[in-house]
């Protein structure tokens, strides 16, 4: 499932919105918003863009509580995926971006350094099953 899906937000005229707006009828400042593929948003608005903390639940079952930036994943958030896997760190323009840590269905682990959705730089994978740890650097 890609997790972005069902994410457009650009026309004020799809879906229901309850909560603030701006003079210009833009959503802005505290509001909730239910769109037409059932996908949930409550939280912050910035001139029609989520911006600041909020909560987007998908319709498929994914989920994410943080902070966004311009209508993006942005900032510290986790992220609960449909598989039970999960993610907890810092996200830039939507991407896992920073420090962070996934923690992948079956249990195993993936702490350190991301750059855009992918495991890069100093981090610690470590193997359930087993307790392995493998330390290293992680390149995309």
């Amino acid at each position: 499932m890609n997790e972005g899906e069902g994410e457009g937000e650009g026309d004020d005229t799809i879906g229901e919105y309850e909560g603030e707006r701006n003079t210009e009828k833009q959503r802005h400042g505290k509001g909730r918003a239910l769109l037409p593929n059932s996908d949930y948003y409550s939280g912050m608005y910035k001139e029609g863009l989520r911006h600041g903390k909020g909560q987007y639940v998908f319709k498929g079952g994914a989920q994410y509580i943080g902070e966004y930036k311009n209508g993006m994943k942005d900032g510290v958030g986790r992220f609960h995926y449909p598989d039970g896997s999960r993610y907890k760190g810092e996200w830039k323009e939507d991407k896992r971006h920073g420090k962070g840590k996934y923690t992948y269905s079956q249990g195993d682990t993936y702490e350190g350094d991301w750059e855009k959705d992918e495991r890069h730089g100093l981090g610690t994978y470590t193997y359930k099953a087993s307790g392995v740890i493998m330390f290293g650097i992680w390149e995309k």
